[in-house]
């Protein structure tokens, strides 16, 4: 069922990004980004009654860096995601027009009932970000706050003091030179180049945690030659 404005409860996990196409990696980082999140709330509060975490799947038809997404395209992706049979029932799929994390969180606080955000356990996230590290290196860009490291930081800063957090997965260094080795990029170096307060907003997954080794740009080549295996 589509609603057209949506119900997001306090502390969901929202997986931002244009699934060009779904494929099982997204299903496994997000299944690891609740399991992490899970594990952090015990250890802040070990007596708290363990509420089973929302997962949506966020579709922005708007894009920072490519044109925005025909409907069809939209429609197709959505039909592939609802394809996956292993889909837990507590998962949803959000569109917007939101392409920067400023503007997602704009929109998609609006969601969660206050009464909710009253109610929570001090110091528990209001929503968390599930990102690779290629997201994370265009979050903390410059380039998209007026090349202005400052800005990058205060725009940051303010999504940290409304109870924003994100849950970095690694992934293979996507390399234009086929003849390199490959290498497997956590997301700790990056944030490490972050101001200590600012570092606290992000959590890394672990490489023993999670490790999925296909990219969308992958299974996208893979049709081309006419594997559609995914």
């Amino acid at each position: 069922r589509a609603l057209h404005y949506s119900f997001l409860p306090h502390g969901s996990i929202v997986f931002p990004g244009s699934f060009n196409p779904p494929h099982q990696g997204h299903l496994s980082l997000a299944s690891a980004a609740v399991e992490h999140r899970t594990n952090s709330q015990r250890r802040i509060d070990p007596t708290a009654h363990r509420r089973e975490l929302a997962v949506f799947m966020e579709l922005s038809i708007a894009n920072a860096d490519k044109p925005s997404i025909d409907p069809e395209v939209v429609s197709e992706r959505l039909r592939s995601f609802l394809s996956f049979e292993e889909l837990p029932t507590n998962w949803g799929i959000l569109l917007t027009r939101a392409p920067l994390f400023s503007k997602k969180v704009e929109v998609l606080s609006n969601c969660i009932p206050q009464e909710e955000i009253r109610g929570s356990h001090e110091g528990s996230p209001m929503m968390s970000f599930v990102i690779g590290t290629d997201t994370l290196v265009r979050l903390i860009d410059p380039k998209y706050y007026g090349n202005d490291r400052d800005e990058m930081l205060e725009a940051l800063g303010s999504m940290m003091n409304q109870g924003v957090r994100f849950i970095v997965g690694g992934r293979l260094e996507q390399r234009k030179d086929v003849q390199a080795s490959e290498k497997f990029v956590s997301g700790f170096d990056e944030v490490d180049r972050l101001p200590t307060k600012i570092r606290a907003m992000f959590s890394i997954i672990k490489e023993n945690e999670f490790r999925v080794d296909i990219s969308s740009s992958e299974i996208r080549s893979e049709q081309l030659n006419g594997n559609t295996t995914s």
